[in-house]
């Protein structure tokens, strides 16, 4: 197919579509593919907390998922 047939391809196909959420989804995904979507600008405070977890990542002051889900687990059993 040329690029203008697929073009008119995914024009019918959307036409057809009903689904709210899927053509929403289908936005985002052309948003964030087409180099469309702004991107999120962090607050100061934002910043400063990715930076506090930078820090904490290099001096090894974290847990791995597989820690935290027993942590959970005993957790949630009481």
């Amino acid at each position: 197919m040329s690029r203008e047939e697929l073009k008119e391809f995914l024009h019918r196909r959307i036409d057809e579509v009903d689904s709210e959420e899927l053509l929403k989804k289908v936005i985002v995904w052309l948003d964030i593919n087409t180099g469309l979507e702004e991107p999120y600008e962090l607050t100061k405070a934002e910043a400063l907390s990715v930076q506090e977890g930078w820090e904490d990542y290099k001096r090894g002051d974290y847990i791995t998922d597989e820690e935290l889900d027993k942590e959970m687990d005993e957790w949630q059993k009481g």
